[in-house]
């Protein structure tokens, strides 16, 4: 979910996904996607031919001219 620092959704939201292995060609459909309205984005994994444990990262693409905020 993306969300504003006042912990609310945020929509339109550009957002990248990635695997930490690609063992047995295990895939993400799609890469990249948009948050909707209520600030879900989401991707689906396909397995792949070896059986693994593997992590996804979702990540905020920063628009230009955008300073991400940290904490």
């Amino acid at each position: 979910m993306v969300t504003n620092t006042a912990g609310g959704p945020v929509e339109g939201v550009d957002v990248d996904f990635a695997l930490d292995t690609t063992v047995g060609n295990i895939e993400l459909t799609p890469a990249s996607a948009t948050s909707g309205g209520n600030g879900l984005v989401s991707t689906i994994g396909k397995s792949g031919t070896v059986a693994t444990s593997v992590t996804v990262t979702a990540s905020v693409v920063t628009p230009t001219g955008i300073t991400p905020a940290t904490s």
